[in-house]
């Protein structure tokens, strides 16, 4: 009950502090602004609070419509889906083109065919030199048409498969960056869920067990406030970094919000999940950190980990918060553990 009671007063705390904020600018306490400046204040999204802390800095006014775009930019797909519609336009575009660079080539085909057809028909009625001297310099000068026409559709062809290799190698792009998080290269929030819902799928239709760990940085707003943000992203993208070696091939690390992560590992059980959460737990706090620029040491940063395993029937909110509630038991314990649950 403890951990449950800390976290609503730290949640009533945030709450209290974004409503006294959206007055204060005299904007709308709407959904997506509302999530926003929560957002902000629990420092749950680092760059929308680095934006934020930026535009403060520099005394830039931030208003309902700036409100708007960092949602826009921070909590929707309205961007990447905008992308990927219009390079899907592009690319039925390209492919229109071809359909109807093939449709010209047919006819031209079928005309050139005929005119083959009507000579062969007028050697065969009048077999006269004359008149087959005539007729070869006619399909001789239909023939170089037709190279020709042929030249000029390969060419068409070619430039059209480069747009569309383009267009393709830039949908890739668009999918690693809607999936990935921009200051560790793991995955992000969007793709940890979608992973989480399908193994949760799998791992009811074949029984086999699914297990989460949900990771923490100790102490990190104290770290980053002493040290800056700067060398506070290199501490992240060193755990994002030491999650990932312990990660197994199937499973999924990614950066959930803010210092904090998650690791989704199907066919593993709860003991096996606990286990490398602990491995995951002492090669962190076995780093001794040193800040690249200056040299200086650091010290040592540890996490703490709450770790469980799917039952059969939960929702995925159900699963999360498990995980969650795991990992608060481990910070409340003293840190620098792990706590299943």
């Amino acid at each position: 009950m403890t951990v449950i009671s800390d976290r609503l007063n730290n949640s009533h705390s945030i709450a209290t502090k974004t409503i006294s904020k959206l007055k204060e600018l005299n904007i709308k306490p709407l959904p997506e602004n509302y999530v926003v400046w929560f957002s902000y204040f629990a420092d749950t999204n680092p760059d929308l609070t680095k934006t934020i802390d930026i535009l403060f800095t520099n005394n830039k006014p931030i208003d309902e419509e700036i409100t708007r775009q960092l949602y826009k930019k921070f909590y929707t797909f309205e961007i990447e889906g905008e992308q990927y519609l219009k390079t899907a336009q592009k690319t039925d575009s390209a492919l229109h083109e071809i359909k109807n660079y093939l449709i010209d080539y047919s006819q031209q085909t079928n005309e050139y065919d005929s005119q083959l057809k009507g000579v062969s028909e007028k050697i065969n009625a009048d077999s006269s030199q004359e008149n087959i001297q005539e007729l070869l310099e006619i399909m001789i000068k239909s023939t170089k048409i037709i190279q020709l026409q042929n030249t000029t559709l390969q060419n068409k062809l070619d430039t059209s498969q480069q747009e569309i290799d383009s267009l393709k190698h830039n949908l890739d792009n668009l999918k690693v960056e809607a999936t990935t998080d921009n200051l560790t290269g793991i995955a992000n929030r969007k793709l940890f869920e979608a992973t989480l819902l399908k193994d949760m799928t799998a791992s009811v239709e074949d029984g086999k067990p699914l297990s989460l760990l949900m990771i923490d940085i100790d102490h990190f707003k104290n770290f980053n406030d002493a040290h800056g943000h700067l060398v506070g992203d290199q501490v992240i993208r060193l755990v994002a970094q030491t999650i990932s070696k312990h990660t197994p091939p199937n499973g999924l690390p990614s950066r959930y919000g803010g210092e904090e992560f998650t690791i989704v590992l199907p066919n593993l059980t709860s003991l096996e999940a606990q286990k490398l959460a602990n491995d995951i737990r002492l090669s962190m706090a076995s780093k001794l950190l040193q800040n690249k620029k200056t040299g200086d040491s650091l010290g040592k940063i540890t996490v703490s980990i709450g770790t469980t395993a799917f039952r059969f029937g939960e929702s995925m909110v159900d699963f999360i918060d498990r995980a969650d509630e795991a990992l608060y038991a481990a910070k409340n314990a003293g840190r620098n553990r792990v706590v299943l649950m």
